[in-house]
């Protein structure tokens, strides 16, 4: 497993920070018409992709992509919201951004799990564009993992299973569960 520098973990909280000042910036400007009444949404942005869904100490989890910066696809990063009776949803702070090399374009779907540590654990895809700027090359995807013993807060581990062929296109979004 390639281990995540503490500088590089150190850096999430400041993407994060300035992932949550875009969001309050795309929230001042939205138009309500359209915005969902009867189901998870974030506070603004794109989301899609449902992530580690789970249930730990006494909430109910559901992780999902999100582009902070704007209403279309890009820029992912792992948005949250928690609940006590799947009904009534609470927003998180923003889970996950992209702060590592090898997820430099984003951090795409994965799941969670009860560690037998007690911890949650999050696999998930670490995408970064071949070329450095687009899909025109294609893309390179690894699985990798973190870990939080509040289910708010993640501290990355890094790539536990890199991409097994530089031609593979797609190695993304592990199903892990326990």
């Amino acid at each position: 497993m390639t281990q995540p520098t503490t500088k590089e973990n150190a850096d999430m909280s400041a993407q994060l920070d300035k992932a949550q000042k875009s969001i309050d910036r795309l929230f001042a400007t939205r138009n309500d018409r359209w915005y969902p009444q009867c189901h998870i949404a974030s506070k603004a942005g794109w989301i899609n992709d449902p992530n580690g869904l789970s249930y730990y100490k006494g909430r109910y989890h559901a992780y999902f992509q999100l582009n902070p910066y704007g209403s279309e696809w890009g820029n992912m990063h792992w948005g949250h919201v928690s609940s006590t009776d799947l009904v009534t949803w609470r927003r998180e702070p923003l889970a996950m951004a992209p702060t590592l090399e090898v997820e430099k374009d984003g951090v795409f779907s994965g799941s969670a799990v009860v560690g037998d540590d007690g911890r949650l654990t999050i696999y998930y895809t670490g995408h970064r564009w071949r070329n450095g700027v687009n899909d025109d090359d294609g893309n390179l995807q690894e699985q990798c993992m973190a870990v939080s013993s509040d289910g708010i807060h993640f501290e990355k581990k890094g790539v536990v299973i890199p991409c097994p062929d530089d031609k593979i296109l797609h190695f993304r979004d592990p199903k892990v569960w326990k």
